[in-house]
């Protein structure tokens, strides 16, 4: 190496001065926060806080994410997550992640060079200055525009450490003999597989590699043995991964073919964007294209055929079939993506960071073998202006990182930029809100929120955020309406607990709102902002109401006491034990009006209409001036008369609209198993309903009967694939019959 660098004294500085380039250009990027979904696999993760979990990130998938819908089977990310944390000082901070992020960028880079120039020099033997070109490909991905999505977006450090374990693993393939013989090119393979999926595709693209330059490897009769290894390992690993993701786990895509078709056009953006990365945007408003005669798709069928037949029409060419061996690279890069396998979104622009990889080979080698054809009275010129030409490419793109990396600076930066670039994103227009929210915009957040709402009516989240912007501006009753939507839009999503139960605590409802955030324990163990929240009462600093009159009534067990706790489980949403409290206190004392109107009121809460009818007679028959216990009273004779004539007309006229608004209207009142049994009423007059089986998954879950939940939650998604509605029930019903 010494005596290389000496021999090459201009090359060595030009290399050196690369790294400081990029030092510079990403220089603005180090104090960039946290974004999107780092904030559930990293800030609201209390797993990767305590290193000492380490081993547990290998065997609980739920130690990856605080949202059980996004908990993937990667122990090698969250590792590397805790790891950062710890150095952090125990408390997530950003800076040190990038870091982190950016030595691995340098590294890809020396990765990148030495693949390149290992390339270039196998296409062209005897040409000059490989070095040179390998270094300006180099330069080229490395400051290239888009990439600096993948390098400011914190989680998707995913793309970027696979990526590095990926090249490690096909240099060494390239080093010799013993790298291959002793299998050693498989073990950065499992430890990329370990950070994210897509070191699966080591194995096609040493196939490939094969296939083109197997005079140049010289493996001597063993490369189907090597390749087979690759694919064999990818194929255990990608078993393993399977068998240990949680079972609450999401894609959130719809139909694979409809995903696949769209693919084709996003693969067209994606190569337009490695040309000129104008369009660039951190969640894109891009949606499933459902048309098979779309002109997208027939232009996307289109590009993805020709660069095919241009893999096959240079394979055989020696000089151009680096270019062949780029292309085949971008296409298998992107195959997890980009093919059958939907995901929620159609397309990222942080997804193309190791494919764009191929097309930088396959772009160098293309270059580089224009100007070996050049007229040789033409040459100094054409290599002068080509030369030129490419240092201007990569100044400009260095501009546009460092703009990017401005973009990235701040949510409202970002957010901002993604409703100007990506107006129909509901996601886009809530997260702004929140930015907004952050600076104390309320007015504007609110604003942001309602377009949001517009686009996507029933986005869990950004009910959430209007219930958080209501709260703040003091309209409470609209604050908790959108909170307890956004637990009914995704039962099995912790935030919505959280958040909702923060607001009763907030506002001294105190058991309803321990009660709520118990709830959001039970779905995410590992939300660190939950169990900082319910960490007071843990410790004894704070003790429900409930707790303070059991401690009371232990003392002394007096009607006024058990009343006194009737209403604490009122508070907490107990209306069972609310109403068995009351009952206790009129045992002790059977004229004591209040108990009965405790009973009363508390079985309307739970839809037991007779029973609170029995118990409000009683109240108004001891209490006839307490307009409270006549109001409940009426309630009561008021919801058993609607429902009861509701039924009795149902049954001489049965339908299923007819049924399915009983259900709710029995789901409202939290009598689940009469929404259930209205429900099963729907699906015998149409099995081939959803919203008949999806109702009764979401009844069932509430009072924990998991089989019934999952059988109907299994046919409501097999009727409607497409309902995330459905799937999040399914998923909550899953969640707990896991735990029985």
């Amino acid at each position: 190496m010494i005596k290389f660098l000496r021999q090459n004294v201009a090359f060595a500085i030009a290399f050196v001065m690369l790294q400081v380039m990029i030092i510079l250009v990403y220089s603005n990027h180090f104090d960039n926060p946290f974004h999107f979904d780092d904030s559930h696999t990293i800030e609201t993760n209390a797993a990767i806080r305590d290193l000492g979990n380490w081993k547990r990130y290998f065997t609980d998938p739920a130690t990856s994410s605080s949202l059980p819908a996004n908990q993937a089977w990667r122990p090698g990310v969250t590792t590397i997550n805790a790891i950062d944390t710890y150095l952090s000082g125990g408390t997530p901070d950003s800076s040190v992640f990038h870091r982190s992020i950016f030595i691995n960028y340098l590294m890809i880079g020396w990765l990148v060079f030495a693949i390149l120039y290992q390339l270039l020099k196998w296409c062209f033997p005897n040409g000059k200055n490989m070095l040179w070109a390998a270094l300006l490909g180099t330069a080229f991905y490395m400051l290239h525009t888009a990439n600096a999505e993948t390098i400011n977006y914190i989680i998707a450090r995913t793309d970027t450490h696979s990526t590095f374990f990926i090249l490690l693993s096909i240099w060494f393939y390239l080093l010799g003999r013993q790298y291959r013989n002793w299998y050693l090119f498989l073990i950065p393979l499992a430890i990329g597989f370990l950070i994210k999926e897509p070191a699966v595709t080591v194995g096609p693209i040493l196939l490939v590699l094969e296939w083109l330059f197997h005079k140049e490897l010289n493996t001597k009769g063993k490369a189907k043995w090597y390749v087979a290894s690759a694919f064999g390992a990818a194929v255990f690993l990608f078993m393993i991964a399977q068998a240990n993701t949680a079972e609450t786990w999401t894609s959130g895509g719809g139909k694979w073919y409809h995903y696949l078709i769209t693919q084709s056009f996003v693969i067209v953006h994606y190569f337009n964007t490695w040309l000129i990365p104008v369009n660039l945007s951190a969640d894109t408003d891009w949606t499933l294209i459902t048309n098979f005669f779309d002109d997208r798709v027939l232009v996307g069928a289109a590009f993805v055929l020709g660069m095919f037949y241009i893999v096959w029409r240079l394979h055989e060419h020696e000089q151009l079939r680096g270019v062949s061996f780029g292309i085949a690279w971008f296409f298998l890069a992107l195959a997890p993506t980009s093919s059958v396998y939907p995901f929620a979104e159609v397309l990222n622009d942080h997804r193309i960071f190791y494919p764009f990889i191929g097309l930088t080979i396959a772009g160098s080698v293309l270059v580089v073998y224009v100007l070996q054809h050049v007229q040789e009275a033409r040459k100094k010129f054409v290599t002068g202006a080509t030369i030129a030409l490419v240092l201007l490419v990569i100044m400009g793109h260095s501009y546009g990182t460092y703009q990017r990396n401005e973009v990235w600076g701040s949510g409202e930066t970002l957010w901002k930029d993604v409703t100007k670039k990506s107006p129909r994103n509901g996601r886009g227009w809530m997260n702004y809100g929140n930015a907004l929210m952050a600076k104390g915009d309320i007015k504007g957040a609110i604003s942001c929120y309602e377009k949001s709402l517009e686009i996507y009516p029933n986005y869990m989240y950004a009910h959430i955020n209007m219930g958080i912007a209501k709260a703040f501006i003091n309209e409470d009753v609209e604050a908790e309406k959108y909170f307890k939507r956004s637990t009914e839009l995704d039962a099995s999503n912790p935030e919505g607990y959280y958040h909702y139960g923060n607001f009763l605590l907030r506002k001294g409802r105190i058991e309803e709102g321990r009660a709520w955030l118990m709830r959001g324990l039970e779905i995410s163990p590992e939300h660190a902002q939950i169990k900082a929240a319910l960490a007071p009462f843990e410790s004894g600093q704070i003790k429900s109401p409930i707790d303070i009159v059991l401690d009371k009534i232990k003392q002394a067990p007096t009607p006024e006491n058990y009343v006194e706790l009737s209403l604490a489980y009122y508070q907490g949403g107990q209306y069972i034990k609310s109403a068995e409290a009351a009952l206790e206190a009129t045992k002790l004392k059977p004229d004591y009006g209040i108990a009965w109107n405790n009973v009363c009121a508390a079985h309307n809460k739970a839809g037991m209409f007779k029973e609170a009818m029995a118990a409000g007679e009683k109240a108004v028959q001891l209490q006839p001036n307490d307009q409270l216990a006549n109001n409940n009273y009426q309630e009561a004779v008021r919801l058993n008369k609607y429902f009861t004539e509701k039924q009795s007309e149902l049954e001489k006229t049965p339908n299923y609209n007819g049924y399915i608004q009983l259900r709710l209207d029995w789901y409202n009142q939290g009598n689940y198993e009469n929404s259930i049994a209205a429900a099963e009423k729907a699906t015998q007059l149409d099995a081939n309903q959803f919203a008949g089986w999806n109702n009764i998954c979401a009844a069932a879950n509430k009072i924990g009967l998991w089989d019934k939940a999952i059988a109907a939650g299994e046919k409501a998604v097999a009727l409607d694939p497409n309902s995330q509605l459905a799937k999040n029930n399914l998923a909550e019903a899953q969640r707990g019959k896991n735990k029985e």
